[in-house]
């Protein structure tokens, strides 16, 4: 991906949102109490502080970031990994900040119906199906990305964007 095709992808889903995969809103969220705890915490490890960095400049690119319930889910379940220390001020910030996420909440039962649950399982329909709804997916799981790009759901990597 070139730098002129991901300004223009920005544009097109600028007001329409983005809708943000577990890991990389997890990074976001670490990397808000402490840009340093992303390389230690055993989730985040893969991540750098760049990266970091990467993604808020990204994201506030977008008029709306978007979430779901089983995001935000597995995104509190991992950061229930975190040392103790670190997670008062990790769920302060988490509590706060959620706020300016655009949830979209759809009953599991309907997603659970859908031809690709099977495939995907709950959380990934779920971020699909914000996707059909005209949201740009981003996410760094090759799996799901290769997938909706398959449907022609928009969607971009973050390993695509980081090398740029």
């Amino acid at each position: 991906m070139s730098r002129n095709e991901l300004e223009l992808l920005i544009q097109k889903f600028r007001s329409k949102g983005v809708v943000v995969d577990a890991n990389l809103l997890l990074v976001y969220f670490v990397g808000l109490c402490d840009p340093n705890l992303i390389e230690k915490f055993k989730r985040t490890q893969q991540f750098t502080k760049d990266d970091f960095l990467l993604i808020v400049a990204f994201l506030a690119k977008f008029d709306k970031i978007m979430t779901t319930p089983g995001i935000l889910t597995e995104v509190n379940s991992l950061a229930n990994q975190l040392q103790d220390r670190n997670k008062p001020f990790f769920f302060e910030i988490f509590c706060r900040r959620v706020k300016d996420l655009d949830e979209e909440f759809m009953p599991s039962s309907g997603i659970c119906q859908e031809s690709h649950f099977k495939k995907l399982g709950l959380t990934d329909t779920a971020v699909l199906l914000v996707g059909l709804q005209g949201s740009l997916v981003f996410t760094d799981d090759f799996k799901l990305s290769n997938y909706l790009e398959h449907l022609g759901i928009a969607c971009l990597n973050f390993n695509h964007i980081r090398a740029l």
